[in-house]
């Protein structure tokens, strides 16, 4: 099995990450915000984020190396780094990556239901998307982002997901069928892990 496909067959404390992925996913379907976010695209962002599977996500619950839990997410400390969060549990980990991704980055979701896979990537990577209309966003910060240029962006990772901003996670989704098969939003009804209620 390759890196990506262990990854996604991976549990941390008795939780798939595939599955905790289409949780997230069902929770943007479920959010009053206009747009979604597929599932591998979301596994792609972890996998970058954690070395695909790493002590990010597997020791320290934090699937989005985020620095807070937004009040989704009870925060147990700091990672070795003195700057991301260690989450208590995967489930806070997981609820605090959806809130901050829903509620704090919903142009990335405007992007992926306007273009696909590839816009959303690079909405994510560079921090905005233009055709993003939803208005301006201040959760889980201080600050105030428009995230429709690169004047009111806001950046998850300084290194943005590869040069052009996004393309490793497009690299990653083209080379790999496993990630492939899931670039789809979670539209069931059911919800994948009951366990974590909803957001």
């Amino acid at each position: 099995m390759s890196t990506v496909s262990n990854f996604l067959a991976q549990n941390i404390q008795g939780y798939n990450v595939t599955t905790m992925a289409e949780w997230v996913s069902q929770q943007s379907v479920n959010a009053p915000i206009y747009g979604s976010l597929p599932i591998a695209l979301i596994l792609d962002q972890w996998g970058w984020e954690s070395q695909w599977g790493g002590a990010d996500i597997s020791t320290y619950f934090n699937p989005g190396n985020q620095i807070g839990g937004c009040g989704y997410g009870n925060v147990c400390g700091l990672e070795p780094n003195g700057q991301d969060s260690r989450f208590c549990s995967i489930e806070d980990g997981v609820k605090a990556y959806a809130a901050l991704i829903i509620y704090g980055y919903p142009h990335v979701m405007a992007a992926y239901a306007n273009g696909g896979f590839n816009a959303a990537a690079t909405a994510l990577g560079q921090g905005y998307y233009a055709g993003y209309t939803g208005g301006a966003v201040n959760f889980c910060t201080s600050g105030s982002y428009g995230l429709t240029s690169p004047s009111t962006a806001r950046i998850w990772a300084s290194g943005e997901y590869g040069s052009p901003p996004g393309s490793n996670l497009i690299n990653s989704l083209n080379s790999n069928s496993c990630l492939q098969a899931l670039n789809y939003a979670y539209v069931s009804q059911t919800n994948p892990l009951p366990a974590f209620g909803d957001l």
